[in-house]
């Protein structure tokens, strides 16, 4: 049977009511499977996209919440992934000796390397994530933006905490789980479904190790995102 997303990635329940009418279609053997597993595909990655986004601006409202959070509250590795970020941006148009009204605001992102108190609420950071042939490489690219260093070794280490087994004394083995893998392979079937409208052989363990690949991620984000709040809101109340 198909799994399901968890409430992180699936609070209207859209994706529960999809994974039910497919489950009901392979016990009665119907013909619309196929038909169901695409729409399962797209709407999982739509629901990633839209979760991860949604996640990486909440962190930066948290952060703006309080105007004496200054570019010191920042690690290297923010300050770093930011000032990537707006190079991106505005390399084409700075290298043509010109700057847009679009990106201007970008140029004072750069004043974070050079004063500790420059206020992060004049910060202009894009969350937009497009998963297409590099799925895994845009997820890591967004989420160290908010200081998550490596996401996929942040799952394979929860991972094989939970499924650790003790043998044979002090000899222990664990499961290793190929999670960026499973990203990688489920965006390039969403992108076979989108542009070729084709979806190859695909096993429902494939669909649901994506399902778990899924939910350990947004499990993981969600993890991170609480604690930057809880941080902020203690902040809040050391400095009123």
């Amino acid at each position: 049977m198909i799994q399901t997303l968890n409430e992180y990635l699936d609070k209207d329940g859209e994706f529960s009511n999809l994974v039910a009418l497919l489950n009901h279609s392979i016990q009665k053997k119907y013909n619309n499977i196929t038909v169901l597993e695409k729409a399962i595909i797209v709407l999982m990655v739509t629901k990633l996209e839209v979760f991860l986004e949604n996640k990486t601006s909440e962190w930066f409202n948290y952060l703006k919440q309080d105007e004496m959070n200054t570019s010191n509250n920042l690690s290297s590795t923010i300050k770093q992934e930011i000032i990537m970020s707006t190079i991106s941006d505005v390399y084409e148009e700075l290298k043509n000796g010109k700057i847009s009204n679009k990106n201007k605001s970008k140029l004072n992102n750069f004043n974070i390397l050079i004063d500790d108190f420059y206020p992060l609420s004049k910060l202009d950071i894009e969350f937009k994530i497009t998963l297409n042939s590099h799925g895994s490489t845009e997820i890591s690219k967004l989420l160290k933006k908010i200081g998550i260093e490596d996401i996929f070794n942040l799952m394979e280490q929860y991972e094989e905490k939970k499924n650790k087994e003790e043998l044979l004394g002090d000899i222990s083995l664990t499961v290793k789980f190929d999670y960026k893998g499973n990203i990688d392979k489920l965006v390039k079937y969403r992108n076979m479904i989108i542009h070729e409208d084709n979806l190859s052989s695909i096993s429902y363990s494939d669909l649901n190790e994506f399902i778990n690949s899924v939910n350990l991620l947004s499990v993981i984000v969600e993890d991170y995102i609480r604690k930057v709040r809880i941080e902020n809101e203690e902040l809040e109340v050391a400095n009123s």
